[in-house]
């Protein structure tokens, strides 16, 4: 490593015998404005079935073929919102703006938000289910919606940039994975016990760089949760790129029609981000090139057509004028 290699900084190369794959990083597909509508949830009611899940569905977005929305952040809201099976919704948080935000998004849709406290652990996330189940009756949704670790400080540029920093704010990543996959596999458990359909919708504080990695493994984490369930569970990742009094409404807005909407389970698995008045749909990580040269030593040419699928030399070029 060194600077001749500084145009694969930050890329991803699977090795595997002979050959050697460039794995694209999720990239923003779908961006929506969330402030200044008149009625966001107006605005989630049009964009997101249709533009935000044909984009998941194909992973491309339609560009100028999306219909055109102008007019729907000036409209009111919907006389009337559409409503699924979903009734009661267990809401499992330490984070009171934004637990207060999804419970009133969700009791505007008429469902009833149950506030849990958070639990450790696979058994305690299957007791805590257990219990509001018992005492409140059947659980349709479950929301866990964590606070994330504390941004690292420290003094000077140390704390604001470089590899040290980097590992640092993915201190305690692990226990934060092992408490996602605790909700997810009590709900999975808890979907096959009664045999009822449950969605599940995380919701990550994605403001460092380790909570943007937790949020892209919730994704990844979602995306098996139908097929592991028998087609039980539909489960949804959220992350929140800027601080929870910027998003806590429209993360709250968001979290209601993905547990309400009759049709939100075409976004089960998308990557979905709440950033500072815009919400957005990353693309799926996948292979955008594969190189095989049939053996153990590596090509003199192999750097060059690497820094062609990674889009090096278009990066390096001069810049072209806009006309």
């Amino acid at each position: 490593a060194g600077d001749r290699s500084a145009w694969c900084r930050g890329q991803v190369l699977f090795a595997g015998g002979p050959e050697t794959a460039v794995v694209g990083a999720p990239r923003l597909m779908e961006v929506v404005r969330t402030d200044a509508a008149t009625s966001l949830t107006r605005v989630l009611e049009t964009v997101l079935p249709s533009a935000f899940a044909r984009s998941e569905k194909r992973q491309l977005s339609d560009g100028g073929g999306n219909p055109r929305f102008g007019a729907v952040f000036e409209e009111p809201a919907p006389e009337e919102v559409a409503s699924g099976e979903v009734r009661t919704c267990a809401v499992v948080s330490d984070r009171p703006a934004l637990a207060a935000a999804i419970g009133a998004a969700l009791e505007a849709r008429s469902i009833t938000a149950l506030p849990l406290d958070m639990a450790h652990g696979f058994e305690g996330a299957a007791a805590a289910l257990r219990g509001v189940h018992e005492s409140a009756g059947p659980v349709d949704a479950v929301v866990a919606a964590p606070a994330g670790p504390r941004r690292s400080t420290g003094s000077g540029a140390s704390a604001a940039e470089g590899w040290a920093h980097l590992l640092a704010e993915h201190d305690g990543i692990e226990d934060a994975l092992h408490a996602d996959g605790a909700w997810a596999r009590a709900v999975a458990d808890y979907a096959g016990s009664t045999q009822r359909p449950v969605r599940l919708v995380t919701v990550v504080d994605a403001t460092t760089a380790g909570g943007r990695s937790r949020a892209q493994a919730a994704a990844q984490l979602a995306r098996v949760g139908a097929a592991t369930t028998e087609g039980r569970v539909a489960a949804f990742a959220a992350g929140l790129e800027a601080p929870e009094q910027e998003v806590a409404a429209p993360a709250g807005e968001l979290v209601a029609h993905l547990v309400g909407h009759p049709e939100a389970s075409a976004l089960a698995g998308s990557e979905l981000v709440v950033g500072p008045g815009w919400l957005g749909l990353r693309s799926h990580p996948r292979p955008l090139g594969a190189v095989t040269y049939g053996g153990a030593g590596l090509p003199d040419w192999l750097d060059g057509v690497l820094r062609e699928m990674v889009g090096a030399d278009a990066a390096d070029a001069p810049a072209g004028r806009a006309t």
